[in-house]
């Protein structure tokens, strides 16, 4: 059965649905669902920075016809908001960058254990192995236990169940133009940030759901988007496997099933068969391990560069805020003309 999309028209990307238990069960065919979804994630990076870019380009062009809008109403309210709401970002950004790190140090124990098995050297690869299936992966403060059966596992906030986002208009409403350009951009960065602590297991990480104005042809989407999301999650942590990781859940896997099998093959095969047989096992761990890195890699190129793109942009904004600022305080210092 093909899956279910939908579309956000202005990001110009589609959404994948989610199929009842894929992450957990990874039945035949699901890793093509996986993919997609990963790609959805690539995707949606990619629309925030173009995103940022443009609207630093229309606040550029807003302040030169009127340099103190952003000091009146509604800006003068979604404005700091949208710098807000960029600062939590890059905490979230902060805390993948981190889980994928610690997903590298995984990694590398595997690697270690499927050279040593390469080279004969059995308590070497017994105890990288040791450390390697002990090993947790980060998640969030609530998650359950450790030992790679269930490293997978971290706990959705409970704040996630009641929207409170960013999208609440202020006092008459948020007007057009560049209020509708702000709050955009604001509920893309919540909503991107969603998805990611959704995606990869953040130590503390969290994003609250957003809530964007519902007269905007591409809401109903999003939050619908957010809600099976948010739903997915909660089905699959009670199985023990509630991050998505990106679409790497398959590549994790298979360094996880593999090196299970390169343990028992140096517990319990004996002395005659050992050799070939642990050889053969860590020659397959070790092609684990470079598939996972592989898949890590242009994941992490494309969060390192929504940092970089969210600092530089919160950056412009506050200063357009203060050209902003001082337009308007010296307009108001300016003596007032004589009546005629």
């Amino acid at each position: 059965m093909e899956p279910q999309c939908s579309s956000l028209g202005f990001l110009g990307i589609t959404l994948p649905s989610f199929r009842r238990n894929q992450v957990a069960s990874m039945e035949p065919g699901q890793e093509d669902d996986l993919q997609e979804l990963y790609q959805f994630q690539t995707n949606l990076l990619d629309a925030l920075v173009s995103c940022q870019e443009d609207f630093g380009n229309l606040l550029l062009l807003l302040l030169d016809r009127n340099p103190a809008i952003l000091v009146k109403p509604p800006l003068d309210r979604l404005v700091p908001d949208l710098l807000d709401r960029a600062v939590k970002a890059l905490d979230v950004l902060n805390a993948v960058s981190l889980s994928l790190h610690a997903l590298h140090h995984f990694n590398r124990q595997a690697h270690i254990a499927a050279t040593a098995a390469g080279q004969s050297q059995l308590p070497r690869a017994r105890r990288a192995l040791s450390k390697l299936l002990d090993e947790t992966l980060p998640r969030s403060r609530s998650g359950r236990g450790s030992g790679s059966g269930r490293s997978l596992s971290w706990s959705l906030s409970r704040s996630w169940s009641t929207p409170r986002g960013v999208g609440e208009p202020f006092g008459g409403g948020i007007a057009g133009g560049i209020g509708i350009a702000v709050h955009t951009l604001s509920t893309l960065i919540n909503f991107t940030m969603f998805v990611l602590a959704a995606a990869v297991p953040c130590v503390g990480g969290a994003a609250a759901p957003v809530a964007p104005l519902r007269q905007l042809q591409w809401s109903a989407t999003m939050v619908g988007l957010q809600e099976r999301i948010a739903e997915e999650w909660r089905r699959n942590e009670k199985k023990g496997s509630g991050s998505l990781y990106v679409g790497l859940l398959a590549e994790l896997q298979g360094v996880d099933i593999r090196s299970k099998c390169l343990m028992e093959c140096v517990n319990e095969t004996q002395e005659g068969e050992r050799k070939s047989k642990v050889a053969a096992t860590g020659a397959e761990l070790a092609e684990a391990c470079w598939v996972l890195e592989e898949g890590m890699g242009p994941f992490e190129k494309k969060v390192r560069a929504v940092s970089l793109r969210m600092f530089s942009s919160r950056s412009e904004v506050v200063r357009c805020l203060d050209r902003s600022t001082r337009s308007a305080s010296a307009a108001s210092a300016s003596p007032t003309p004589p009546a005629l």
